[in-house]
């Protein structure tokens, strides 16, 4: 009846969410079991942030090409501290999973 009288919707498009806060549920085969509550992250504006000097941006892939595209999207966004730290941190998977490094 939820999913009827709209108590519990499918979300298959970006919706707004009353007071920012949404709780997810999974419940996986086996017995995985995840449960996560999420709240927008606040974003800080750069202007108040001091350009470092030089980034040195690492980038890891699959392939090549992956590199290629990684390293190019944090040129598009080079003053982009935040998108930039998300690309490091992703540098650090092991080289099993991700061989080509950039």
């Amino acid at each position: 009846p939820a999913l009827t009288d709209g108590r519990i919707q499918v979300v298959d498009r970006p919706i707004s969410i009353r007071g920012g806060i949404v709780g997810i549920n999974s419940f996986g085969f086996g017995g995985s079991n995840v449960h996560v509550i999420l709240r927008p992250a606040g974003k800080a504006t750069n202007a108040d942030v001091p350009r470092p000097l030089t980034r040195l941006l690492q980038a890891c892939g699959r392939t090549e090409a992956a590199v290629k595209a990684v390293l190019q999207k944090g040129k598009e966004h080079a003053t982009d501290n935040s998108f930039l730290s998300l690309l490091n941190g992703v540098s650090g998977i092991p080289a099993t999973s991700m061989p080509y490094r950039g």
